[in-house]
């Protein structure tokens, strides 16, 4: 893989934004959405994944997470139904944090695939297993009236007899 290429990868992880990624390495956003269409760039930005996930810390893989589940895919079906040669200054200021992969067939079709949140949440759930505390953060921030207990008449009918 080219040195501009790699760069591109390692912020492309930073940010979750090919448009950033392409203008922090000093590439053109069409390269950049290029890169993520070649299965060698793919699997190694798994790999980068994956090294990354077992090299974070606790609070930033939470604030990571935070921010990949408060995300829309609305940019990433957009950019779908975009024609081909849709320039890529026109991309700029899209949220591709969503987006896995992307690719484009000779057919015309157009392949993504989104992260998945599910299976990231949990991955950190299993990493956090052993420590319990340091995973409160992260569903407090997914459920924050979570620790407050419901009020036990807050749902009662009047008709209804109280149960003690």
């Amino acid at each position: 893989m080219e040195p501009k290429c790699r760069l591109f990868c390692h912020h492309y992880l930073q940010t979750a934004s090919v448009e950033k990624a392409a203008r922090l390495s000093g590439a053109s956003l069409a390269a950049g959405i290029a890169w993520l269409e070649k299965p060698g760039v793919v699997r190694a930005l798994g790999r980068m994944r994956a090294r990354r996930a077992a090299a974070l810390g606790d609070e930033t893989a939470v604030d990571r997470l935070k921010t990949l589940l408060a995300g829309s895919p609305a940019d990433v079906v957009k950019l779908a139904f975009l024609p081909p040669d849709t320039p890529p200054e026109s991309l700029d200021g899209l949220d591709f944090s969503q987006l896995a992969e992307y690719r484009r067939l000779s057919n015309g079709t157009v392949e993504l695939k989104l992260i998945d949140r599910v299976d990231a949440l949990l991955t950190l759930a299993e990493r956090q297993e052993k420590d319990d505390a340091s995973f409160l953060p992260l569903l407090r921030a997914l459920a924050p009236d979570a620790g407050t207990p419901p009020d036990p008449g807050e749902n009662q009918r009047e008709d209804e007899p109280a149960y003690d």
